[in-house]
Order: structure tokens, then sequence, then C-alpha cells
């Protein structure tokens, strides 16, 4: 009976597509330990070599992450961001087949509110996406949910941390600034700065003020 049981649970592993076995696989039981580092090599050998599956591979991990989220298990979401950070970088001259799943994973988790480090770590990858060079830009791609929630972020109140918050929004703007800036996609840019240079100026002035008054302590 035990042998049969073994066998049907080898059956149903090997029907799993072997795409969505390397991305369970990066996963581990414990998130403290990290991604896995030598399934994660796996993961990138395989799309490397099978770039056509690389779309599915990409939007199993984003809807991995976006369950996580749902159940609010933060630590996991973390180790999709990385993942995804890590997949971006190793298969840039394919981002157009993986981007827009990418760009809606990013945007659900700012949409969470304002978990401060998990903004840190949405802005750290969306930094790193914006560096990639795109050979051929993509007009249909739309930003405005990126501004407006990194406004938001540049304006936040937060007792605590308004200061790391407002920065995050910052370096959003800056970050997607660089991205559109380029030639062919300026017009792009120029459209959003309605939103952009009010906020930079409203931290501008902000620093002004407590450089100030930090001054005027010193003084006293």
């Amino acid at each position: 009976m035990s042998e049969y049981i073994n066998n049907c649970f080898c059956c149903g592993h090997y029907l799993v597509p072997r795409y969505k076995r390397l991305v369970n696989n990066i996963f581990p039981q414990n998130p403290e330990h990290g991604l896995d580092k030598n399934n994660l090599e796996r993961l990138r050998f395989y799309a490397l070599v099978k770039p056509e599956k690389l779309d599915k591979s990409f939007r199993y991990m984003s809807q991995k992450i976006a369950r996580y989220l749902r159940h609010r298990n933060r630590p996991y979401v973390i180790l999709g961001i990385k993942a995804m950070d890590d997949t971006m970088k190793s298969c840039y001259e394919q981002l157009n087949t993986f981007v827009d799943d990418y760009l809606e994973t990013l945007r659900l988790i700012l949409n969470e509110g304002n978990d401060l480090e998990l903004i840190e770590h949405v802005v750290a990858s969306f930094e790193s996406f914006c560096e990639i060079r795109e050979e051929a830009p993509n007009y249909q791609r739309n930003y405005q949910f990126f501004v407006s929630r990194f406004t938001q972020l540049c304006y936040n109140n937060d007792e605590v941390n308004k200061t790391k918050f407002r920065c995050l929004g910052l370096r959003g703007h800056h970050a997607l600034f660089r991205k559109t800036a380029n030639d062919e996609l300026q017009n792009d840019a120029w459209k959003h700065m309605d939103q952009i240079v009010p906020s930079i100026i409203f931290n501008m002035k902000n620093g002004e003020q407590i450089q100030s008054q930090r001054s005027t302590y010193l003084i006293f």
C-alpha cells in the first residue's frame, strides 16, 4: 500500500510542469534561509535554454507572490521580489516577454498600504528595472500608477518613518524619470511633470526647514 502511495506521489510530482517545479524549489521551507541559490541557478539556466517558457515561469512566480501577499506572508513576498529581480537581471534581453507580470506584481504590493520594508524592496527592484535600456521602447506601457504612488510617498506624514517614505518616493521618481527621459520616451516623461516636480519641491522646502531648525537648535 505504501509503495502504491509513493508511486502516486511520484507520478503527481512529475505531472507538475517543470517550470513550476523550478519556481517552487527556489522558495525554502524557512524564509530566513533566503532563496535556494542552487535552484535559482537552475531556474536561470532553464530560462536561458528554453526562453519560450520564460513568460510562463515568470507568470507563475508572480501568482505565487500574489498568494503570499493575500495571506500576509511578508517574508515570502520579499523573497519573491528578490527572485523576480534576479530573473529580470539574468534575462533582461527577453524583458518584454514578462515585464507586464513584473510591473503588475509591483503594483499589487504597493497597493497593500505603507509597509516600509515591502516598499523598500519594491523601489530597489524598480530602480533595477529602470536601469535596463530596452532596444525597442514600449509606447503602450503606462507608468501613471507608479507616478501617483511615488507622489503619495513623497507627501507621507507617518510620525516615525515619514523621512524614509519620502526618500523612497523621490527614489522612485528619479528612477522613472531616468527610464522615460531617453529620446524615444521624452514626451511620456513630460506628461507626469505636474505631479513629479511639486513633490520634489515640497521635499526640498521641507528639508530646508528641518536644516534651519537644526541650526537654530545648535545655536541655542
